[in-house]
């Protein structure tokens, strides 16, 4: 799929298409990015406007998760083996 954009954009619309209706919005947002890429192909400013909207959805759902998750990581008591149990 790399580089391939009729294939990107296929399955991007199949991944938004699953995820709208199952209820994963973190995942439609990373299908909204990689349909704006393909888009971009052909017209820049839709694609861009389509991977801005992505990027600002995903902040909403995932971005606090990840956000969170990469904020705890490097603290000591968080290492895996360091033997800390609060």
């Amino acid at each position: 799929m790399i580089g391939d954009v009729a294939k990107t954009r296929e399955t991007a619309e199949k991944l938004v298409s699953l995820t709208t209706s199952h209820g994963f919005p973190s995942y439609k947002e990373l299908g909204l990015m990689m349909r704006g890429w393909a888009m971009s192909v052909e017209n820049l400013a839709a694609g861009i406007d389509e991977m801005e909207a992505g990027f600002e959805q995903f902040r909403s759902t995932a971005g606090p998760l990840v956000t969170t998750y990469h904020a705890i990581l490097p603290q000591p008591g968080f290492r895996v083996g360091s033997g800390y149990r609060g």
